[in-house]
């Protein structure tokens, strides 16, 4: 299981990447910079997490990185189509 998730996100990096690049017009170096602080945060979160799981049980590990886990920026709200504002 460990597998999958290491290669979901592994393509989910690479395939953001590309977006960054290709949509928006970022350069390989800046796209690349982007996840610098995502990738420190998971290679630190692996020694933790393996010694927070020998210190608690798995279901407070997962709890306590749920808690620790910054939130999602909020998306855009998603906008009313003319027809809906359209007088009768």
């Amino acid at each position: 299981m460990g597998s999958v998730a290491n290669t979901g996100y592994a393509v989910t990096v690479f395939l953001a990447t590309l977006q960054l690049q290709q949509v928006r017009g970022l350069s390989a170096i800046l796209s690349g910079t982007v996840f610098l602080a995502p990738a420190v945060m998971v290679a630190c979160s692996g020694p933790i997490g393996a010694w927070l799981s020998g210190r608690m049980r798995a279901t407070g590990v997962m709890a306590l990185a749920g808690v620790v886990a910054p939130p999602r920026p909020a998306r855009n709200p998603p906008t009313t189509s003319s027809c809906a504002s359209a007088a009768p």
